[in-house]
C-alpha cells in the first residue's frame, strides 16, 4: 500500500509540474498595463554551449486575457508545432475558476479549480481527473494581514501533505522570496524575485539545496521592456554538477506583447 501511495504522489505531481504556471490574470503573470495578448516563445540551447542557436524553430506559448486581465485562454506548443496543452478559462462562478486542460485534437485530460473565499482570496486549488469527482491534488493557502499569499501546503488525495512552500514579500507588497519544502519539513530551494522600477519583474534565482554529489541553480534575467516595462527577452540558465561533472544549459525568451487601445 505505502509503494502505491508513493506512485501516486509521483504521478500527481509530474502532473501538476506539467501544467505550471497556470497563472490567472496580468498580475500573476508578471504583466503591467492593458494587454490583450502574449506570444512567448523558446529557443533551447544544447548542453555547455557558449549560445542558443536563434535560427532554429521555437516552442511556443499563446496567451489571452480579457479586458478585465483575466486569461481567456493559453495554447503551449512544441517547436514542431504539436500541441502540449490548451487551457481555457471559466469565471462564470464569481467564488470559483475552472481551468479545462485539453490535448490530442481537443480531449479533455485534466480540470483545475481554484476557489475564492468571502474576501476575494484564493482559498484552495484543486486538480482533478475526468471522470472523478473526488480530487486527486489540492493546494490550501494562507495570507498575512496584507492579503499577501505567504504559505501553502499541498496535499494529494486530500489528506496526505507532500510539500509547503513559504513567501516572504518587500515594503511594496511584491513578492521577494519563495522557500519551497519538499517533503514539507524540509527547505529544498529558495527562489528569490527582483523588479524594475515601475513594478514588472526583471529575473528571478533558483537555489537548490546541495550536496556531496549535486549541485544546481539555476536563474533568469529579463531584458528589453517595452514602454509599459513589460520585458520582451529573457535569458536562463541552470547550471549543475553531477559527480564533478559540470553540465550548463541555456534557453532564450523572447515575447510578443498586444495591448488593447
Amino acid at each position: 500500500m505505502r509503494i502505491v501511495l508513493i506512485l501516486i504522489i509521483a504521478g500527481c505531481l509530474s502532473q501538476l509540474v506539467s501544467a505550471q504556471p497556470l497563472y490567472k490574470d496580468l498580475k500573476e503573470s508578471g504583466l503591467i498595463g492593458h494587454v490583450k495578448s502574449v506570444i512567448e516563445y523558446t529557443y533551447y540551447g544544447k548542453t555547455n554551449a557558449d549560445k542558443v542557436n536563434m535560427d532554429q524553430t521555437p516552442s511556443k506559448t499563446i496567451m489571452n486575457f480579457d479586458q478585465n486581465g483575466r486569461k481567456v485562454d493559453e495554447t503551449r506548443l512544441t517547436y514542431q508545432g504539436i500541441l502540449m496543452g490548451k487551457f481555457t478559462f471559466d469565471y462564470s462562478d464569481p467564488k470559483r475558476i475552472v481551468i479545462n486542460e485539453y490535448q490530442d485534437e481537443g480531449k479533455l485530460t485534466k480540470r483545475y479549480a481554484f476557489k475564492y473565499d468571502n474576501s476575494g482570496r484564493i482559498a484552495a486549488f484543486y486538480q482533478y481527473y475526468p471522470k472523478i469527482d473526488s480530487p486527486i491534488f489540492s493546494i490550501l493557502y494562507k495570507y498575512d494581514d496584507k492579503n499577501n499569499l505567504i504559505e501553502d501546503s499541498s496535499y494529494v488525495a486530500g489528506k496526505h501533505l507532500v510539500s509547503k512552500n513559504k513567501f516572504l514579500y518587500n515594503e511594496r507588497n511584491q513578492k521577494i522570496e519563495a522557500d519551497i519544502y519538499s517533503p514539507p519539513e524540509r527547505s529544498m530551494n529558495k527562489i528569490h524575485y527582483k523588479y524594475s522600477q515601475n513594478g514588472a519583474l526583471a529575473g528571478q534565482n533558483n537555489e537548490f539545496e546541495e550536496s556531496a554529489l549535486v549541485k544546481n541553480n539555476d536563474s533568469t534575467e529579463y531584458s528589453n521592456p517595452d514602454k509599459y516595462g513589460n520585458f520582451q527577452s529573457g535569458l536562463y540558465i541552470n547550471r549543475s554538477s553531477l559527480l564533478g561533472q559540470e553540465m550548463v544549459g541555456k534557453k532564450v525568451l523572447k515575447r510578443v506583447i498586444v495591448y488593447y487601445p
